[in-house]
């Protein structure tokens, strides 16, 4: 059995080995061996985008999260009769996909807002055969995978098409490409010379290539990030070379830690895709008994799969749309005032009169009777009145009160 048929012949290429006669044999290379792949950015849970065959055409629709409300987006597209592998951008506003047009042979990837509108075609005469497009957690590259001759090498580019540079350089066939969440590393599978193929992870930049298959089968495919990039989901055949079972695995960063999430007995279960919160993962399903591939969710361990879609042909390539959290707010802390000290206001206390018969100096003598009651050897009248004249206060503009103050022998005031 040939290398070429151990790879998924994803629904798009089924459906270009159909009219394989009709186009070029560029075209059909071109389409074999594609799979979906794109990040899963961290967020809440939006929508659901997917690929569909309900009017002839593969198109790209949206649906909630519980399968309900399926809109499509694309349509009517000329003589393009495909748009397919859906990738959304880190905060859910842009879809990036990929077209193929009969007429031309040539694919290109484009870009439209979350309900279809301001479509822009990305690589238009750019001399590229890109498929797989697959957003930067900063939202402002592009990973995807490029046919050169026969054989898909990772590129990167700008958002605006520019910037574009082969990453991977294999001597084989590489695709899929994922970016870890942080943006640091992007996960692609690779064929190998024999046909089979392995998860492959390198740096952003293409250094620094490590192979994380350890499937003496050698199938392992369509890598998939978990929003908080503690683990890859993807493809693993777990039957044998002659009969092919796909299941979809979890493992660790490293490659280790593989674990079956879904051992179906004839089913295939493909195309992982993380939801946005990390807690389910969506992807397709294909019966070896000729049943329609449809849309499914189940929890991140594996448990509770449920059915979204019937399709009436077929539904596939997943991709969940990421609601961006609000920003963690610091709380700022609460200055206290420091209270105003108001000065203590010691009122000045009022004099009280002098009694009459109060003895101020100390003689025996009341003051009503005594002359000299402050015993100063100034009678008061000398001192132009008694005291109690002003209260019971000196008089500071009186030569004998200022006298009385200072005492004797203190200068009078001119």
């Amino acid at each position: 059995m040939s290398g070429a048929t151990h790879k998924i012949r994803l629904p798009i290429a089924l459906a270009l080995c159909i009219l394989v006669a009709l186009v070029s044999v560029v075209l059909a290379t071109m389409t074999l061996d594609q799979d979906h792949a794109e990040a899963s950015f961290p967020g809440t849970n939006g929508k659901i985008a997917f690929s569909s065959v309900r009017n002839g055409e593969f198109d790209i629709y949206t649906m909630n999260a519980d399968g309900s409300n399926q809109k499509q987006l694309t349509q009517n597209l000329g003589t393009i009769p495909i748009s397919g592998l859906p990738a959304w951008s880190p905060d859910g506003q842009k879809i990036a996909f990929t077209t193929l047009d009969f007429a031309t042979a040539v694919a290109d990837i484009n870009m439209m807002n979350a309900d279809g509108s301001a479509l822009t075609n990305l690589t238009s005469g750019l001399g590229l055969q890109p498929v797989s497009p697959a957003f930067s957690p900063d939202g402002s590259k592009i990973a995807f995978a490029n046919l050169i001759g026969t054989e898909f090498q990772i590129y990167v580019m700008n958002i605006d098409g520019t910037g574009i540079t082969n990453l991977s350089k294999s001597a084989t066939s590489d695709n899929q490409p994922d970016w870890s969440p942080d943006g640091s590393k992007i996960a692609f599978h690779r064929f190998t010379t024999s046909g089979m193929s392995e998860i492959i992870v390198m740096n952003a930049d293409g250094t620094n290539q490590t192979n994380l298959s350890n499937n003496v089968l050698g199938i392992d495919q369509r890598p998939s990030w978990s929003p908080d990039g503690s683990s890859i989901a993807f493809n693993r055949n777990t039957g044998t070379q002659e009969a092919i079972t796909y299941d979809i695995f979890t493992m660790n960063p490293d490659g280790t830690g593989a674990t079956n999430l879904t051992n179906t007995p004839g089913i295939w279960e493909v195309d992982p895709f993380w939801s946005p919160d990390g807690t389910k993962i969506a992807f397709y399903n294909i019966g070896t008994g000729g049943e329609l591939p449809n849309i499914y969710v189940m929890n991140a361990d594996g448990f509770a799969i449920t059915r979204l879609t019937d399709a009436p042909l077929q539904d596939v390539e997943p991709a969940w749309q990421p609601i961006p959290l609000p920003p963690t707010v610091t709380p700022t802390p609460t200055i206290t005032d420091t209270p105003t000290i108001t000065p203590t206001h010691t009122p000045t206390p009022t004099p009280t009169p002098k009694n009459p018969d109060d003895d101020t100096d100390g003689d025996t003598i009341p003051n009503s009777s005594d002359e000299n009651d402050d015993n100063d050897a100034c009678s008061d009248t000398q001192e132009n009145g008694p005291d109690e004249t002003l209260g019971g206060l000196r008089n500071p503009h009186n030569p004998w009160d200022f006298y009385d103050v200072l005492g004797p022998g203190a200068a009078l005031p001119t």
